[in-house]
């Protein structure tokens, strides 16, 4: 069955009495299973309990474990706008984000944490008569960190997206090992396993990464290369595996080479937060890098190349800004349609790294932050090697790195500068004082 769902109440309520099972976990060392039928009741209960709070919108932490999934549907489904945060961050940036979202008593960071794990009041807005939104922060397409806001009935349409391109159903484990914050980690490790009937298996966090295959036996795997990459090494991939789907960065041909040497099949999928994942997926055992458009995606190309896309899984817009309606969606990613109409990827148009872990970083965020650390020196974001650098004019090493340190210390581990590299003339501009970017991918 490869029905589009109107939202998660529907989703929810089509396997309301089965006995299948919906959630694979751990709790207190001991393997868990939730059926359907229980999924459905747990979130019917949380969701009655929830009703005398009066928030129209929340920011929960995403621990990944069975209770938050609970409570991020029955939140939705109360009419709560749900706007998820990854454990991992600091808690300069939890701050951050819930003071974005409207919460205006959120500067204690000491005491954020507690605040956010039964759910944290941001904003006095009404609750919907329908179902709530997800609010997704994002790199965004050619900006800095933004706001997505995206309806139930959007990541259904992604999840049946993505079953008409690579079926799942009864008998498959989807493994969850990324950030349900993400939507890449929420649509395909979560939303498409229960929309279709398979098991979703809630992995146990970054301490047990390398042994969590051996322990819920996937079938299927959803991963950034960088999480690809450690368990090939690791040998860590499961005799059951037989579909690895990655996607959010770039993946070299040896990684997916090797993958395929172990009889596991291969697919690349393209998509952005602002269009709740999916938009392209390769097929077949062919060329990785070629997809095939999925159902409800629309692509046009600029006269620079740049991709614009248009589907029914688009957001409503950026928090605090204007709705986006029907127009088409400007990517910042360069690409082009073969002859057979597969779309290829082959870089970004603007100013932001795409690591090898699936990690964006917006340079300009970077670089100004430097313009106070290192004040009267050039500075740039650059990748060496897969990992994001600060390439830094007019100035020593030794200060240089200092600066890096400082700076590292309010960010997240996955969006960390490995370093700085010292150049010994100014770096490249346009006649406006805008960076040659296009200059500065090998040393000068």
């Amino acid at each position: 069955m490869d029905q589009k769902y109107a939202g998660f109440r529907e989703l929810l309520d089509a396997r309301a009495e089965s006995a299948l099972p919906a959630l694979r976990f751990d709790e207190d060392g001991e393997a868990r299973t939730l059926t359907y039928a229980a999924l459905r009741e747990a979130v019917r209960a949380r969701e009655n309990a929830l009703r005398g709070d009066g928030a129209g919108r929340v920011l929960l932490l995403a621990d990944g474990s069975a209770q938050s999934v609970i409570s991020l549907f029955a939140r939705v489904l109360l009419g709560q706008d749900v706007i998820l945060a990854d454990p991992g961050l600091p808690d300069e940036a939890l701050a951050a984000m819930a003071r974005a979202a409207g919460a205006e008593d959120a500067e204690a960071d000491e005491e954020l944490r507690a605040l956010l794990r039964p759910g944290f009041r941001a904003g006095s807005g009404a609750r919907h008569r329908g179902e709530g939104r997800l609010i997704f922060f994002t790199s965004g397409t050619s900006e800095r960190s933004k706001a997505a806001v995206l309806s139930s009935r959007a990541f259904c349409a992604s999840a049946w997206n993505g079953q008409r391109m690579l079926p799942c159903g009864e008998g498959d484990v989807i493994l969850s090992m990324l950030p349900l914050a993400h939507v890449f980690g929420f649509v395909c490790t979560l939303l498409w396993p229960l929309a279709y009937g398979a098991c979703a298996a809630l992995g146990r966090g970054r301490r047990y990464l390398l042994a969590d295959c051996a322990y819920f036996h996937p079938t299927i795997l959803p991963a950034v290369p960088a999480l690809l990459t450690a368990l090939l090494q690791a040998d860590a991939l499961n005799p059951e595996l037989r579909t690895v789907l990655i996607g959010a960065a770039p993946c070299t041909a040896d990684v997916i080479g090797a993958v395929r040497q172990r009889g596991v099949g291969v697919r690349f999928g393209y998509g952005l937060t602002e269009t709740a994942s999916g938009l392209a997926i390769s097929t077949g055992e062919g060329e990785p890098f070629a997809m095939a458009l999925c159902p409800d995606t629309r692509v046009r190309l600029t006269g620079e190349g740049e991709i614009q896309v248009k589907t029914a899984c688009m957001m409503e817009g950026y928090l605090g800004a204007e709705p986006i309606g029907g127009e088409w969606l400007s990517t910042g990613d360069l690409g082009y349609l073969d002859p057979g109409g597969a779309l290829h990827v082959t870089g970004r148009k603007k100013e932001m790294l795409v690591l090898p872990n699936g990690t964006k970083i917006f340079c300009p965020e970077y670089e100004q932050a430097f313009g106070t650390l290192l004040p009267g020196a050039q500075t740039a974001v650059v990748l060496r090697g897969g990992k994001p650098v600060l390439l830094v004019s007019g100035e020593t090493a030794e200060r240089a790195d200092a600066a890096v340190r400082e700076y590292n210390k309010t960010l997240p581990v996955s969006g960390r500068l490995a370093g700085a590299e010292i150049s010994a003339r100014p770096l490249p501009r346009t006649a406006t004082g805008k960076l040659k970017r296009w200059l500065l991918e090998e040393p000068i």
